[in-house]
């Protein structure tokens, strides 16, 4: 059983002693959708495991709406709440990749910013 946390923008996992570890973190990043800004997440998996990553802007934005529009080609991702789940296939290792959007609105405008998530499966 793998327990998922988040902490200053980092998903980290806690291991349940016994089981086989797994690999789920992210570097960080930040996004300005009022200006359409773009970032690039390298993520680290281990391989038919779910990794989470926050698909958020900052506090001074509201956020309209957040959407894949590039699915990774070596697994899956779904998008529940603010969070992305990806899950490489079974036995895969390499490298993956897919790209969200998060559009949001503030004082300073409204836009959306695009996030490409650069897999690291092990």
């Amino acid at each position: 059983m793998i327990k998922l946390g988040l902490a200053a923008g980092i998903v980290a996992a806690a291991f349940v002693p016994g089981l086989a570890e797994a690999r789920c973190s992210h570097s960080g990043y930040q996004i300005t959708p009022s200006r359409n800004s773009s970032a690039t997440v390298d993520m680290r998996a281990s391989s038919g495991r779910d990794c989470v990553i926050r698909l958020s802007a900052s506090r001074r934005f509201t956020v309209t709406g957040r959407r894949i529009v590039e699915h990774p080609g070596k697994g899956k991702v779904t998008i529940e709440g603010e969070t992305a789940f990806y899950r490489s296939f079974a036995g895969f290792v390499g490298e993956d990749r897919f790209v969200a959007e998060v559009s949001a609105k503030g004082s300073d405008g409204e836009g959306t910013s695009t996030i490409l998530v650069v897999v690291t499966v092990e």
